[in-house]
């Protein structure tokens, strides 16, 4: 990918762009200044390929103008507008692209690197929390589109329910639902899973869904079987023949027109990577590398919440905090390793209603601690 021209759009105009994105809503005007004047900016001709699949992706992007489609081989995911930040998912696990990007029409992108990344994005939690929003809602809407073109399976469509199943690339079951014994599963399924056709037959959709309990299948099918819905989604956690675990979204739909009673077919996404990132995001804005304390961000709103307990109950609020060069030497003295056991319990065990931290800064730490019921002040 090269650009086809260079840019030249003033850092003024950049920053009011910037400002209107849910990501960047929480940065200051000076943040925003530094940010415009920082970031490349490229521009493309249309149906140029930004990155392709299993590349190495060390940006992101956010669309000023044109439309960039994101795709895997020849199946369209999504088509971005003006606004859009994409990419985001390589350059945060430092992982190859799991998908490609081209431009449809002339388009003009802000390009964040690595570098760009980790000085405006990683230490601003909320910008962190909206990315893993938007990843989420794409996701979703991902999936929404598959639903939708998905073909309905009652009576009067004339589709094979059967036939759908071995021709699709989707990962497919289907079981009675009044058994809910498998009666059927397609090769795509069988091979995530583990299990042959036969060893799927004698299983129920419980010992699969290792996640769900009776309960919660009848509340989950329940707008199926009232005709309320003709689709119910959830996530669940199946469990492989061979022991492993993995989160999938199940799109389930009712099938009348086999056999004497009705079935239920259903859709299973695998989500890990998408599950891993959101993880990955609440660790980066709200815990510290060096130690997996609460980092400043997660102990404000700890401390927030223990000052007004504090204050309902009509007690006080101890601080404790650490000098992380001193807890070194101990470190050295009792042979523990950075941000091992010890740092991480913040040189003793947690008192229960405590938070420990480090609140940032190359020395400090601290632990707030709930003590007994005297009056306080609020500071």
């Amino acid at each position: 990918m090269t650009p086809s021209v260079p840019a030249f759009r003033a850092a003024e105009e950049k920053k009011l762009f910037l400002k209107r994105i849910d990501l960047m809503t929480f940065f200051s005007e000076d943040t925003l200044d530094e940010l415009a004047a920082d970031c490349s900016e490229i521009v493309l001709d249309a149906n140029t390929v930004l990155f392709e699949k299993g590349d190495t992706g060390k940006s992101m992007y956010i669309l000023l103008e044109g439309e960039v489609l994101i795709y895997i081989e020849k199946k369209n995911l999504a088509t971005l507008k003006p606004g859009a930040y994409f990419g985001e998912m390589s350059l945060i696990e430092s992982q190859p692209r799991t998908a490609s990007a081209k431009t449809l029409v002339p388009s003009t992108l802000i390009e964040i690197n690595e570098e760009l990344f980790e000085r405006y994005f990683a230490n601003q939690p909320r910008a962190l929390m909206a990315m893993m929003r938007n990843l989420s809602a794409r996701s979703r809407k991902i999936s929404s589109d598959l639903a939708a073109s998905l073909p309905s399976m009652d009576e009067e469509s004339g589709v094979d329910p059967i036939a759908f199943m071995n021709d699709t690339y989707l990962d497919v079951l289907l079981f009675d639902l009044e058994t809910f014994k498998f009666t059927q599963a397609n090769a795509p399924a069988c091979r995530e899973v583990g299990y042959s056709p036969e060893d799927l037959f004698k299983m129920h959709f419980l010992d699969l869904a290792i996640s769900l309990d009776q309960e919660d299948i009848d509340r989950l099918f329940e707008p199926l079987i009232q005709n309320i819905r003709p689709m119910t989604v959830f996530e669940a956690v199946y469990r492989r023949k061979n022991g492993s675990t993995y989160p999938v979204e199940c799109r389930c739909q009712l099938v009348k027109n086999l056999g004497t009673h009705p079935q239920v077919m259903v859709w299973s996404q695998d989500i890990t990577e998408r599950k891993q990132l959101e993880e990955q995001i609440r660790q980066m804005a709200y815990y510290d590398p060096l130690t997996g304390l609460s980092n400043r961000n997660l102990l404000n709103d700890r401390l927030e919440v223990a000052l007004t307990a504090a204050s309902v109950a009509n007690e006080k609020v101890g601080i404790l905090f650490l000098d992380l060069d001193h807890f070194q030497n101990h470190q050295r003295h009792t042979g523990s390793r950075p941000g091992g056991p010890a740092s991480q319990a913040g040189g003793g065990p947690a008192e229960k209603g405590g938070a420990a931290g480090r609140h940032g800064g190359p020395h400090g730490g601290g632990r707030v601690r709930h003590r007994g019921a005297q009056p306080h002040k609020r500071r």
